[in-house]
């Protein structure tokens, strides 16, 4: 049992030293400017998907 504990302890603590190795490789600008990117890209999904629902009820709307 003591063994497992030591394993997991020892995988716990090589999990959080590749996250703070991340985050202290990876600058604040380059978070912030990938945090931009990842958002204009679902603001642009979101208009897309919004432009075919308005598209679809104006369609439909005209057919009634």
């Amino acid at each position: 049992m003591d063994i497992r504990k030591a394993i997991q302890y020892r995988k716990e603590l090589d999990a959080s030293e590749t996250r703070k190795n991340i985050e202290n490789h990876v600058p604040a600008t380059e978070k912030f400017g990938l945090m931009l990117e990842i958002l204009s890209i679902l603001r642009r999904v979101v208009d897309i998907k919004l432009k075919k629902v308005v598209i679809t009820a104006v369609v439909c709307y005209y057919r009634f």
